[in-house]
C-alpha cells in the first residue's frame, strides 16, 4: 500500500470520527439546552446543571474535534437563547482564535440577557473583539437589553448598562459607535440615555455637533447629563514645567497599549504619564492616541474601565489644542 493512500485513508478515518463526534454533540444539545434560566426556579435550574456538565465534558475531552463542531451547532443557531451564550464561552474555553472569535460575535447578538450574566457577557464581547471580531451587533444588544444590571460576585463589581456601553462603545471604531449611538438615542427605547454619554466619548465633531442641538443632553439623567457635559467643552492646557516624559518616550509607550513595558504602565494612577501626556501630546497624535485607548479595554474589569477614561481625558485635551470645542461659526 502507497504511503499516499495510507496517509488518505489516515485522513479519512479522522474526519469520520470528528463528524462522528459532532453528531453525539448535536444530540446532546437536544436534550439538554432549549431552556430559559430566567423562566426556572432555582430547584429547577439545579436540575440543569448535570446535563450541562456532561456537555462540557464531552466537548473538551476532544477540544481538536469539538472547537469545528460547536462554531457549525452556533452558526445553525439563531434561537436557543442559552444554548448561543453557553456554548460560546465552551467554545472560547477550548479555542481562542481567530476562528472560532467571529462566530461567537455573532452568537452573542442573539443572546437574551434576562438569561445570563451581564458581566460574562461583556467580558466575553471584549475578549473576542480583542481578537479582531466584529462585536458591534452584540453592544447593541446589550445596549438594548432590558435589564443589565447585576453585582459580578467574582469579579468583585457592578456591571450596568452604562458601564457595558462605555466598554462595548468604546471597543469600536470612532465613526461607528457615533453612529450606533445616534441611531439608539433616535430610537427612545431604555439605552436612549445612556448613548448619549457614548456619543460624548467619542470626542469627534459631529458627536459634539449632535450633542449640542435642541438641547439633547438635558434630556439623560443627571449623572450622565454632568459626565456629558464635562466631555463636551475643552479643558485647560498644562503646564510643559510638569512633563517629566518628552513626547519621543511617550510614543513608544502608546503603540505598547496595553501591553507596557516592565515598569511602566497606562495613564490610570501614573501622574508621569498623564502630566507628560497633557503636555507634550499634539494634535498629529490624535489617531495613534484614540488607538491605544480601544486597545486599553482588555477585560470587563474596574481597571480597564479607569484606563478607558485616563486615555480619555488625554484625548479630550488633545482635542482641545486641535480645536475642536470651540463654538461654531455663524453663518
Amino acid at each position: 500500500m502507497s504511503r499516499t493512500l495510507i496517509l488518505h485513508l489516515l485522513a479519512a478515518g479522522a474526519l469520520l470520527a470528528a463528524e462522528d463526534s459532532c453528531s453525539v454533540l448535536a444530540d446532546l444539545k437536544a436534550t439538554t439546552y432549549s431552556f430559559s434560566p430566567a423562566a426556572l426556579t432555582r430547584l429547577e435550574k439545579n436540575a440543569k446543571v448535570k446535563g450541562l456538565d456532561r456537555f462540557w465534558d464531552l466537548a473538551k475531552r476532544d477540544a481538536r474535534s469539538s472547537a469545528p463542531c460547536l462554531r457549525s451547532l452556533l452558526q445553525r443557531d439563531s434561537k436557543d437563547s442559552f444554548f448561543l451564550f453557553d456554548a460560546s464561552r465552551l467554545l472560547w474555553t477550548i479555542d481562542k482564535s481567530k476562528a472560532s472569535a467571529p462566530v461567537i460575535a455573532e452568537a452573542l447578538a442573539h443572546v437574551n440577557l434576562e438569561d445570563v450574566k451581564p458581566y460574562d457577557y461583556v467580558a466575553l464581547a471584549i475578549e473576542v473583539a480583542n481578537q479582531g471580531a466584529d462585536t458591534v451587533a452584540a453592544a447593541l444588544n446589550f445596549a438594548r437589553a432590558a435589564h443589565v444590571s447585576e453585582y459580578a460576585a467574582g469579579a468583585g463589581t457592578i456591571m450596568n448598562r452604562e458601564e457595558g456601553i462605555v466598554l462595548l462603545f468604546g471597543l469600536m471604531p470612532e465613526d461607528v459607535a457615533v453612529k450606533q449611538a445616534i441611531a439608539i438615542h433616535q430610537s427612545g427605547d431604555a439605552a436612549s440615555p445612556y448613548a448619549l454619554l457614548a456619543l460624548a466619548l467619542a470626542l469627534k465633531p459631529e458627536a459634539l455637533a449632535y450633542l449640542r442641538k435642541d438641547g439633547i443632553a438635558l434630556t439623560a439623567p443627571a449623572m450622565i447629563q454632568r459626565q456629558v457635559s464635562m466631555l463636551g467643552n475643552g479643558v485647560v492646557k498644562r503646564s510643559k514645567e510638569a512633563a517629566p516624559m518628552s513626547r519621543s518616550q511617550l510614543i513608544p509607550l502608546l503603540k505598547r497599549a496595553p501591553d507596557y513595558p516592565e515598569g511602566s504602565s497606562g495613564p490610570y494612577g501614573n501622574d508621569s504619564f498623564l502630566a507628560s501626556a497633557f503636555s507634550e501630546l499634539l494634535p498629529e497624535d490624535e489617531a495613534l492616541l484614540r488607538t491605544a485607548r480601544r486597545q486599553s479595554i482588555s477585560d470587563a474589569s474596574p481597571a480597564s474601565l479607569a484606563q478607558y477614561y485616563a486615555y480619555t481625558q488625554i484625548l479630550q485635551l488633545v482635542m482641545t489644542k486641535a480645536g475642536m470645542f470651540r463654538p461654531p461659526v455663524q453663518k
